[in-house]
């Protein structure tokens, strides 16, 4: 392979797991293990949240780099497994380049859950989380309820890409407003359980989780930033369900 495919292989395989919410120490290790299974030398990986930065040598020491952006980012699990995977078999068996760029394109096309599955997972971690937080049944099906019509809210949100502060916003406030009418119009429930159980859909716990991941190992950028990706999560809920009780609470 030539320095240019080397650098597509490297950086494609590194933005794809970047996207799918895999640590930086992963992208950086597994990119550093691919190259050097290829025959590249004198290899150079930094990685930041949003940001991949990668540079090598060949046998006549001509150095070559490339940086890819990361613009979108979301978590899934299994195409990570997928991509550690294929870098596992980069590294134990010989690959053409082009069986590697056509294995990166399957594992990027694969279709993530339906609308209905998130839909109804959503509903149903709402109900799981407010009956862990003490709720009787009343305020399960209420929170099962909200998260059904708070899910195709957030799911619009995303796709028209409003960013996750305001996305927290317009979630958190909605999922505030309905609690406070099923209370007020419906049956009188513990508005503060549901609106926490049905929260725990919003909760940036894996950006906390691999923020402090990176932050040990010693990535403190990448590592700052989530924290500060989760931070702002956290306001944007505290904002949207704070202003709508304010508002509210004392009308109904």
């Amino acid at each position: 392979m030539n320095n240019q495919q080397l650098l597509n292989i490297a950086s494609r395989l590194g933005n794809s797991m970047q996207r799918n919410g895999a640590e930086t120490y992963r992208i950086e290790d597994s990119i550093a293990r691919v190259l050097s299974a290829l025959g590249a030398n004198d290899i150079n990986v930094f990685v930041i949240n949003s940001c991949i930065m990668l540079s090598m040598s060949n046998e006549d020491k001509e150095v070559v780099s490339e940086i890819r952006r990361c613009r979108e980012k979301s978590t899934d699990l299994y195409k990570i497994d997928k991509l550690n995977s294929l870098c596992r078999k980069i590294c134990t068996e010989r690959m053409s380049y082009y069986e590697i760029i056509e294995e990166i394109d399957r594992i990027e096309m694969q279709r993530t859950y339906p609308f209905i599955v998130k839909l109804l997972a959503f509903a149903i971690i709402s109900g799981a989380f407010t009956y862990l937080f003490g709720g009787g049944l009343y305020e399960v099906l209420a929170a099962c309820v909200i998260g059904l019509l708070v899910y195709p809210l957030v799911y619009i949100t995303e796709k028209l890409k409003t960013g996750i502060f305001f996305k927290n916003i317009i979630a958190s406030g909605a999922i505030a407003l309905l609690t406070l009418l099923f209370s007020a119009y419906l049956y009188t429930i513990k508005v503060d359980t549901v609106i926490i159980g049905t929260f725990m859909n919003l909760v940036p716990g894996v950006a906390l989780a691999t923020s402090m991941r990176d932050i040990i190992a010693g990535d403190l950028i990448s590592g700052k930033n989530t924290l500060t990706e989760a931070v702002i999560i956290a306001v944007g809920m505290a904002l949207g369900s704070g202003i709508v009780m304010a508002t509210l609470a004392g009308v109904l």
